[in-house]
């Protein structure tokens, strides 16, 4: 019998390494290639060679490009799987700390779908088995029923109601079944609307020859108006309609997409804020001054909810500033006089390349994974969050969150720790905003892991230039825009103060470091009396040890392979690396940058 033709999807660092090593495992024993790797390796040596070469290579072909990179120092298929469970399946306490936040923390967006939820759960569960982190089953089920939205509160209820234990599996069946009887009823309610959307069809397909059939007679003495419910005419001839001046618009301009937009009308006076609509089919608005450009053309007409007609006078463009400060332009917005509110048609951005979600009486306007608009539920209505760039008239009667100021600020300032903002914010260095307490931000965990904690070292210094630690990092995996891949680092340690200077190449440090010096040294008017880095190539050539010879300068180095004795310049290294993964993170950005 032929053996299967299996393949499973490649590793690239991103999906759940958890997963693939089950997939990849159960491939390897499908493929009789799992020997090599098992605890019993009898059998014949040639053999044995064979069936290594083979496994390893199997395993090659199931990872990505980026990810053979970082592995391919390992030639054998031992080597292999263990670099990679130390790449990827790390057991230190940092990994153990991010799952256990990333499972406490789960929940379940409005827009997610179960099956989706119930994945990322088991993920999550999954990870933390390979790394011997036990979760009970009962304590799984509890974290899965809380990770739920407020839409699934009666299903709750219901399901732990004279229950003194709960299983995983049984919150899963019960979701399930829950699932099943949705899709049942979505199902029936869609096959009535699409019955009475082909009744509709049907009736007309053919309205041009039966409408001449019927019309050709004229009204029988019966028949009843539609519009004033009397006898003997029709709506289309009715006087009373002809009256009220509704007929000042004919019916297939109403139908036209580009004359006529539904939008939901109302009776609420709010000329002076913006609604985000999802009914709306254009941006609309009532007041002249907010336009900052405005085409004479003909807009055509626009049809309430409640049947009336409005004109539209001109068609423009809208500034506005958002919640984050940030400008943002509405374009072909109409400008209709008569109208009582603004809108902004939801529906519209989301054909030109948005998403939008809403929950808990926020509606969030997306462009890739940034919120650009925010709106705020006042009553029924969503109002949007910032002000009109024209004038100064509030687009939204609320503020921003205090809260989200201070995410705000965080991300701005390179995930910045919560205390080092309040710091700022005591100095009023943060335009007045308070520091509230920062949520758990992902980012900043996945960024700022690192292997040890440097201890602290007390430097005697009595002015500026005393005591200089120095450092270079590189290479990075992509070039900078300039070209550069290594950048070294001057800290002073009186003053604290840091210079950067980017590198193309290790050998370019000394004539940085020269041009430095001269530099600090003619700003100050101070010498630079101790130096103090790592037994580096780039810091230890001849020519570097004469400039300090000849300049007085005392070298310090670290002891070999102990960065903790250079502790000033490898934390200013991590600092500025931290920053630079977390908004690689926030970005969304791959993992090779």
């Amino acid at each position: 019998m032929s053996a299967m033709n299996v393949k499973i999807d490649k590793f690239s660092g991103r999906n759940s390494f958890g997963l693939w090593q089950i997939k990849m495992k159960a491939l390897l024993k499908q493929q009789s290639l799992w020997a090599p790797l098992s605890k019993d390796k009898g059998g014949d040596a040639a053999e044995m060679t064979t069936l290594e070469e083979k496994a390893h290579s199997t395993i090659l072909l199931c990872l990505e490009d980026e990810v053979i990179i970082e592995v391919s120092d390992q030639t054998t298929v031992v080597g292999l799987w263990k670099k990679l469970e130390s790449l990827y399946m790390t057991k230190s306490l940092q990994k153990k700390l991010l799952l256990k936040r990333c499972l406490f923390a789960l929940r379940m967006q409005p827009d997610t779908r179960l099956k989706d939820h119930l994945d990322q759960l088991n993920s999550i569960l999954l990870d933390l088995r390979n790394i011997d982190i036990k979760v009970e089953d009962e304590d799984a089920a509890l974290l899965l029923l809380v990770s739920l939205p407020q839409s699934y509160d009666n299903f709750v209820e219901s399901f732990i109601v004279n229950k003194d234990k709960v299983t995983l599996e049984e919150v899963r069946s019960a979701l399930h079944s829950r699932e099943l009887r949705r899709q049942a009823g979505d199902t029936a309610t869609d096959n009535q609307a699409a019955g009475l959307v082909a009744s509709g069809s049907n009736g007309l397909r053919h309205s041009n020859n039966r409408n001449k059939r019927l019309f050709s007679k004229g009204p029988k003495p019966d028949d009843i108006c539609n519009y004033c419910k009397e006898k003997g005419h029709w709506k289309f001839e009715c006087p009373k309609k002809k009256q009220s001046g509704y007929t000042a618009v004919a019916e297939d301009d109403i139908k036209s997409e580009q004359d006529v937009a539904l939008v939901a009308g109302g009776d609420t006076h709010a000329s002076d804020v913006l609604v985000l609509d999802t009914g709306a089919s254009y941006h609309m608005c009532p007041r002249r001054e907010w336009f900052e450009t405005y085409t004479i053309v003909d807009g055509g007409n626009i049809k309430m909810a409640n049947s009336s007609v409005s004109k539209v006078a001109r068609i423009g463009s809208i500034k506005i500033k958002t919640h984050d400060s940030r400008f943002v332009t509405l374009n072909d917005a109409r400008h209709v006089p008569s109208m009582e509110k603004n809108l902004i048609s939801v529906s519209l951005l989301d054909s030109r390349g948005f998403q939008y979600s809403g929950g808990d009486g926020v509606l969030k306007v997306y462009q890739g994974s940034d919120v650009i608009m925010k709106g705020f539920m006042r009553g029924t209505l969503y109002i949007l969050q910032g002000s009109t760039v024209s004038g100064s008239v509030n687009v939204a009667s609320a503020e921003i969150h205090k809260e989200d100021m201070t995410k705000l600020w965080h991300m701005r300032l390179g995930h910045m720790s919560e205390r080092g903002m309040q710091i700022l914010s005591k100095e009023n260095l943060m335009c007045g905003h308070e520091v509230k307490s920062l949520e758990f931000c992902e980012h900043c965990v996945f960024g700022k892991l690192h292997r040890s904690k440097f201890s602290k070292a007390i430097y005697t210094t009595k002015g500026t230039l005393d005591y200089i630690h120095s450092d270079c990092w590189g290479p990075a995996r992509v070039d900078s825009l300039g070209g550069h891949r290594y950048f070294v680092s001057f800290i002073d340690v009186y003053s604290r103060k840091t210079w950067v200077i980017m590198l193309k190449h290790k050998n370019e440090a000394f004539k940085n470091f020269r041009e430095w010096k001269t530099l600090v040294e003619n700003q100050t008017g101070k010498k630079i009396k101790r130096l103090r880095t790592d037994n580096g190539l780039e810091f230890c050539s001849s020519e570097f040890n004469q400039l300090c010879k000849d300049q007085g300068v005392a070298r310090h180095h670290t002891v070999r392979n102990t960065p903790q004795h250079n502790g000033v310049a490898e934390r200013m290294n991590q600092t500025l690396l931290e920053r630079a993964r977390c908004m690689l993170s926030n970005a969304g950005l791959e993992r090779r940058f």
